[in-house]
């Protein structure tokens, strides 16, 4: 499958993007969002996000897939750091 398809099968239009945790107002959970180019927000947990990452690396596009990854331990220590304090 193609990265394009791929980011398609996850909301996500474009391939230029930027990749943030963020904390859920909702349930103050951390997520990944992802904010393509010209595309509305998608938010993904950990596990999905993960997913995504690991379906982008298995199709060549290991940058991409790195990015997310980075994003999702970023969350981690976030949510780390909140429990810790």
């Amino acid at each position: 499958m193609s990265q394009t398809e791929i980011l398609a099968r996850y909301g996500i239009p474009s391939r230029s993007m930027a990749i943030e945790p963020i904390r859920s107002e909702i349930d103050g959970a951390w997520r990944i969002r992802i904010i393509p180019d010209g595309g509305r927000s998608q938010y993904f947990d950990a596990d999905a996000a993960a997913k995504l990452a690991d379906e982008l690396r298995s199709g060549g596009e290991r940058l991409l897939a790195t990015r997310i990854e980075i994003g999702i331990e970023q969350a981690r220590r976030l949510a780390q750091s909140e429990r810790a304090a």
